[in-house]
């Protein structure tokens, strides 16, 4: 009895540990882009973010957790037909639990997963009404109620009650995963190494709109089937790789003398030219000049 009692605090424990290895090791490797890309992400969502019924502000708890009820394995286009519609035919938790099931069912039929849904809505209606009407604020209290698992709870607690919280969708897994150089789905470890990267992502004044920014860049850029997000969209390297790659970029940016001469001489003449010259005409740019210059071969010294 004594082993199962502390089996769960042993597995909580090397649960924390790993997460606490996958921050030592995101910070030497990925934590000095998480600004870069912060940047980045609220640029790109300003611009082309999805705009949902549900991400209006104003919105109450009750609407806010609907709308992650119906959004559970359902695509946001369906559930944006169907959201405005099941508000106004059931404005608060008391009509969702006064309301039959048959008749949950019959209006949550076009989402899919009617029965499952309706279920988790009655309950959660009957849970919600015994509490007097008020969301829980802590996780613990969020997941034991029927219908709430741990994405849910963190959509609750970022959306309604400002916490910082990561919305580690399938979304946002593929695009960590893909920045971090883990694709596919992520082990165990992997996990805590995608989870601690996104807490330090969406860490900040504008947490909410990081994390719906990552959500719609990877729904709509960063997709499972045929991407569009550039492949150097990538955090893996070291800073020793970096550093070798931009090693590798001046040297290949580097000139021969002869030729940082020949640029020189190049520069001096189209200088000269312009200063001497008329102002060009249609016909007869600035840079025509440039063609009264010399050639010279690679091997043959440049006069002084």
């Amino acid at each position: 009895m004594t082993m199962a009692r502390q089996f769960p605090v042993e597995k909580r424990i090397r649960a924390m540990e790993q997460t606490r290895e996958a921050s030592c090791e995101l910070a030497s490797e990925a934590v000095d882009r998480i600004p870069w890309l912060r940047r980045r992400l609220l640029s790109w969502f300003e611009q082309s973010g999805r705009s949902f019924p549900w991400r209006e502000p104003g919105r109450t708890p009750y609407e806010v957790v609907v709308a992650e009820i119906l959004l559970q394995r359902t695509t946001a286009a369906g559930v944006v037909r169907a959201y405005s519609g099941f508000i106004e035919r059931y404005p608060s938790w008391a009509t969702l639990a006064q309301t039959p099931l048959d008749g949950l069912e019959n209006a949550l039929r076009p989402l899919g997963l009617w029965r499952q849904k309706a279920l988790a809505f009655q309950h959660l209606a009957q849970s919600v009404e015994e509490r007097g009407g008020v969301i829980p604020r802590t996780r613990a209290e969020l997941e034991r109620l029927r219908g709430i698992g741990p994405y849910t709870a963190s959509a609750v607690l970022a959306i309604v009650y400002g916490r910082t919280e990561a919305l580690l969708d399938v979304n946002m897994t593929r695009l960590l995963g893909r920045l971090l150089g883990s694709p596919g789905s992520p082990e165990a470890g992997a996990k805590g190494q995608l989870h601690a990267f996104a807490l330090r992502l969406v860490s900040g004044k504008r947490s909410l709109e990081i994390n719906w920014a990552v959500l719609d860049f990877g729904a709509l850029v960063c997709r499972a089937r045929r991407p569009r997000c550039p492949p150097f969209f990538e955090l893996r390297e070291t800073n020793q790789e970096r550093k070798a790659i931009q090693v590798q970029m001046r040297q290949s940016l580097t000139f021969a003398p002869w030729v940082s001469r020949l640029l020189l001489r190049y520069t001096c003449r189209l200088i000269v030219c312009f200063l001497r010259s008329k102002p060009p005409t249609v016909h007869q740019p600035y840079f025509v000049c440039l063609t009264n210059v010399p050639r010279f071969s690679p091997n043959e010294r440049v006069p002084p």
